[in-house]
């Protein structure tokens, strides 16, 4: 992610767990401003959202936020960052 790399912290990652119907029921993340990021993904799982309805949300750029982009559009092997 860009801002990572802009501000040195490019360690960590975003792990989005989904049901058989893609709807969000777990989340973990690791690295520099987790706890901000977090929340984002606790509303999605209370609110029972789909994994993709999330992903489709406006991601502003260059925000930490869109390692949550990411993950959620690896879900569908949509990532346009994943590393080989």
């Amino acid at each position: 992610m860009g801002k990572a790399q802009a501000f040195g912290h490019i360690s960590g990652f975003v792990k989005v767990i989904v049901d058989g119907e893609d709807t969000l029921i777990g989340a973990e993340i690791v690295g520099a401003r987790a706890s901000d990021m977090l929340q984002l993904l606790t509303t999605a799982i209370q609110l029972r959202l789909k994994a993709g309805e999330v992903a489709d949300s406006i991601f502003p750029h260059p925000t930490m936020c869109e390692a949550i982009m990411e993950a959620l559009h690896d879900i569908h092997g949509m990532s346009a960052m994943k590393a080989p």
